[in-house]
């Protein structure tokens, strides 16, 4: 019986730190999403493009950064795509 307790503990620890570096993975991968354009067009490279791009690839913990913009104003003409139903501001 105590065989059996011994072969438990190890896969309970195994969990845990599974557990743990699959919370601190969580944080690292946030991404920020620069807006560098007042287009409203849906175009960019990489994490850098318009407030379209920036809002249809963000995901929940991303960031959104729109202090390099010029313009005061940005028109949506059509509601953008994807995950940005629910927007923290």
């Amino acid at each position: 019986m105590n065989t059996y307790r011994f072969r438990r503990l190890p896969l309970a620890a195994q969990l845990l730190v599974i557990f743990a570096l699959a919370d601190s993975h969580a944080s690292i991968a946030a991404t920020t999403w620069t807006v560098n354009s007042c287009s409203n067009a849906n175009t960019g490279a990489g994490n850098t493009g318009t407030l379209r791009y920036a809002l249809t690839n963000a995901v929940s913990g991303d960031t959104v950064d729109m202090t390099q913009l010029v313009c005061s104003t940005i028109s949506l003409a059509v509601r953008p795509q994807g995950p940005c139903r629910r927007l923290t501001w």
